[in-house]
């Protein structure tokens, strides 16, 4: 994540699915990077730890809306 190395895996579209186009992704990059470093700060006082980081990476895609969130089959 966030030039990590970290990716996500994207399954087939189905008839009706909306997908983002390479601008989307893009921008959905930024956002989450941006997300990413903003958690990063609040946090930085506590010192460096890699619990502390590997926690982030795992909060920020959850606050930009996870994958449970969404209704069925939108996922």
């Amino acid at each position: 994540m966030c030039g990590r190395g970290v990716s996500g895996s994207s399954s087939a579209p189905t008839l009706g699915s909306l997908r983002l186009t390479s601008r989307g992704q893009e921008s959905a990059l930024r956002l989450l990077c941006s997300s990413r470093e903003g958690l990063s700060r609040l946090v930085a006082d506590w010192g460096p730890h890699p619990q502390i980081e590997q926690l982030c990476d795992e909060l920020t895609p959850e606050l930009l809306g996870a994958f449970a969130d969404r209704p069925a089959g939108r996922g």
